[in-house]
């Protein structure tokens, strides 16, 4: 069993050392409070880094407060700026494990957003992490995600507290939120247990520290899961293999959380999907996008990569590579004999670049 703690400048010091031989691997770090930086955070990473423990971060929302929100459009434009500026305290450092939004109201706090408003503003705010390249969580409590979000249209795993008394890993307390708890485990990939852990015993100067059980050790190592056994025949139009999470997943019309519903697929299977678009995948048997959260595993199918493309109105050349998973000079070192004025900034619509 994997043991993960998290802390915050209310930690006081931390001896990573004895955080190390209490058999801790990785280190959840609050990077963040709004847009302020963690006086501490800095500190820990070099010193949790040297110990040799693997780091994540996360970072504590207020953009959903009513006080600097009072309006979704608002609260949608301060999800995105927040995020962005918490990610930017992450520039330099080697982030070995995830990267979560924390979502909680503190004493005195209102929120008024209904389950699908706080649901998409969250994803927004994931979608911020994924494109930074950081492997994205969402942090709050059981009953949080049962009564105020949509969980399972959260587009990535979840990080859930809910304390409990001599808990247990590998078994969910037979209570109204550990019921709850249980129906979130395809999910799930950190349970806070405890936020009474002996904080002197993990190396803290502060009398308690937050205990979490880990589900999915390969996101706090940075690991690379085996590529997945292919179980359908891909084709010149399936770009991706892609392996689906055990549990039911909505296939919808868009790649959009707030799109209807064309279908609901079990899953545990191995598909195929002929595009990706900022992490869904249009599943060419079931005719329709999957989300983000649904994939554990997205292979790119090099051998049906077509030879050609013709610029569309629009494109340029970072989207083009990035449709087909090769870089720039790739693609420039292919068609500069055919367009000599071809250049990383320059195409024309109807031109058929080779690939």
């Amino acid at each position: 069993m994997t043991k993960v703690i998290d802390i915050s400048k209310h930690q006081g010091e931390m001896d990573f050392k004895k955080t190390a031989q209490k058999g801790v691997k990785a280190v959840m770090m609050r990077a963040s409070y709004g847009e302020s930086r963690d006086v501490k955070f800095d500190d820990f990473y070099e010193n949790a880094t040297k110990a040799g423990l693997s780091v994540g971060a996360y970072f504590f929302a207020t953009w959903h407060y009513n006080s600097v929100s009072p309006d979704f459009e608002t609260a949608k434009k301060n999800a995105v700026s927040q995020t962005k500026k918490a990610l930017s305290y992450l520039s330099g450092k080697k982030i070995t494990a995830p990267v979560a939004v924390d979502i909680e109201l503190e004493k005195g706090a209102q929120l008024e957003f209904s389950k699908s408003e706080l649901t998409a503003l969250v994803n927004l705010a994931v979608n911020e992490i994924k494109k930074a390249g950081y492997n994205p969580l969402v942090y709050s409590s059981v009953s949080w995600f049962n009564d105020r979000f949509d969980a399972d249209e959260i587009a990535c795993p979840l990080w859930v507290a809910y304390y409990y008394n001599n808990a247990q890993i590998d078994e969910f307390p037979d209570t109204k939120y550990g019921i709850i708890l249980k129906s979130l485990k395809d999910k799930t990939v950190l349970w806070q247990h405890s936020s009474k852990g002996d904080g002197k015993s993990y190396g803290a100067t502060s009398q308690f520290i937050d205990e979490n059980f880990c589900y999915d050790e390969k996101l706090f190592f940075n690991e690379k899961s085996p590529a997945p056994t292919v179980t359908a025949t891909t084709d010149k139009k399936s770009l991706y293999t892609v392996k689906i999470r055990q549990g039911s997943w909505y296939v919808r019309k868009r790649a959009d959380v707030t799109s209807s519903p064309v279908k609901i697929i079990s899953g545990n299977v191995t598909l195929q999907a002929s595009q990706k678009k900022n992490g869904w995948h249009y599943l060419t048997l079931h005719k329709g996008w999957i989300g983000p959260a649904a994939i554990s595993q997205s292979v790119y199918n090099k051998n049906t990569t077509p030879k050609t493309h013709t610029v569309k109105s629009g494109e340029n050349l970072t989207v083009i590579s990035k449709k087909y998973n090769l870089t720039i000079n790739e693609i420039l070192s292919k068609n500069i004999k055919k367009y000599p004025k071809i250049t990383a900034d320059f195409i024309v619509t109807g031109w058929v670049l080779n690939l």
